[in-house]
């Protein structure tokens, strides 16, 4: 046990000999995997819920009542192991965009500040900052989050099914049939769905860090803090969210024709005035229920385990 400890501990000592923006990013980058492997199940019932009923007038028929009879009959029908169709993807997709969204949210604001900052940052530059590095990692991602949505879907008898085998397959038929290019539809509402959704969860987790450590008397280094901050912060983050993921999950999801055209929707707004038009508005609220239930719990374990690796691998940045 001696030796294994030793052992740990040179390699917390190599780790600690990296740049500190590249020890930021690995955090969140193994954050962003680990809360992904319990909360995938979520976000897929997400996905299906916003397809379902896709382009039916409010009150038409849909396949499922309520994402928890999606639930049901998913694991009914296929077994645990349908709750995790995708998670290649999931993790993938986690592991890259958390790197340039939390990982380099700090660095990003000690830059546009001109130094270290020495309290939590004013709205307009929090802002600034979670925009800019969402933008970043949503782009980066954008064909991981198609094959992810597409992999999601696929069996649940919503939406269009694409025929992939796996991860792997779905990312080289995505090149193969609608090009490079094909790669980053939706990648303009994806990146506004990012950037909007970090521009306020960063700072509002930022700002109930400060308030509750402050005015509430709560160590800013606990897990209770870092858990109560990250879901609280959620709810703001789904308000806004929500609409665009609806739109760019029916971009992500639709059939396309030879020439890589869409054949439902033409680009975000075309599908957000079809999804208006046809289903109401409230529409862009569809599996808004479940959304919270997947990116509470999400963004509560990504950033205590984030926090907890910062103590150990970032300690200057851990406070």
């Amino acid at each position: 046990m001696h030796a294994a400890a030793t052992q740990r501990q040179q390699d917390v000592q190599v780790f600690a000999g990296l740049p500190k923006t590249l020890r930021l990013m690995a955090c969140a980058s193994l954050s962003g995997i680990g809360a992904s492997l319990f909360t995938h199940p979520m976000d897929q019932m997400k996905s299906i819920m916003q397809l379902n009923g896709e382009l039916v007038k409010k009150g038409g028929a849909a396949v499922y009542s309520s994402w928890s009879h999606c639930f049901s009959t998913t694991l009914r029908n296929g077994g645990l192991g349908a709750l995790y169709r995708g998670i290649s993807m999931t993790t993938s997709r986690e592991a890259v965009m958390n790197s340039f969204r939390i990982g380099l949210y700090d660095p990003v604001l000690e830059f546009m500040n001109g130094g270290p900052l020495t309290a939590p940052p004013s709205p307009l530059l929090g802002m600034a900052a979670g925009a800019g590095t969402a933008a970043m990692g949503s782009f980066l991602v954008n064909p991981l989050e198609i094959c992810k949505v597409r992999l999601q879907v696929a069996g649940s008898g919503v939406g269009h099914q694409h025929q992939y085998k796996g991860g792997l397959d779905a990312l080289a038929s995505l090149v193969r049939n609608e090009g490079i290019t094909g790669a980053w539809k939706g990648v303009n509402t994806s990146v506004v769905r990012l950037m909007m959704g970090s521009s306020v969860q960063l700072p509002v987790y930022a700002w109930l860090k400060k308030t509750l450590s402050e005015d509430c008397g709560m160590d800013s280094r606990s897990v209770v803090t870092h858990a109560s901050c990250a879901f609280l912060s959620s709810i703001p983050s789904i308000l806004v969210v929500n609409p665009l993921d609806v739109v760019r999950t029916r971009i992500y999801n639709q059939p396309f024709d030879a020439e890589g055209r869409g054949l439902l929707y033409r680009n975000g707004v075309h599908a957000a005035w079809k999804i208006f038009t046809v289903e109401g508005p409230g529409a862009f609220y569809k599996g808004a229920v479940v959304h919270f239930g997947r990116l509470a719990p999400h963004l509560t374990l990504i950033f205590v385990m984030n926090e907890s690796l910062k103590k150990v691998l970032v300690p200057e940045a851990s406070q």
